[in-house]
């Protein structure tokens, strides 16, 4: 990832941003293996970016972007595991 940012001449905002762009993506490949499509995962991003690249965004928004996908995951395993309970 810090490559990307190289690429755009912005290597101190790779320094910052990285840990969140790593969380971002490991919470939408989490979303996805609990059912969500990557597209609606997308979406949702989107959705709260305001249609911008996370690599356009600062610290901050991408710590909020990864709020919002962390509390998504925990309300669809919570959805899951009351599922799994009533079977």
């Amino acid at each position: 990832m810090s490559f990307i940012f190289s690429l755009f001449g912005n290597t101190d905002k790779a320094k910052t941003s990285l840990p969140e762009l790593e969380a971002i993506q490991s919470l939408k490949k989490q979303l996805v293996d609990v059912g969500f499509a990557s597209d609606e995962v997308e979406f949702m991003i989107r959705s709260h970016s305001h249609k911008r690249s996370l690599l356009d965004m600062g610290t901050d928004d991408l710590r909020n972007i990864k709020e919002l996908l962390s509390v998504q995951l925990d309300i669809a395993r919570r959805c899951l595991n009351l599922a799994n309970q009533k079977d």
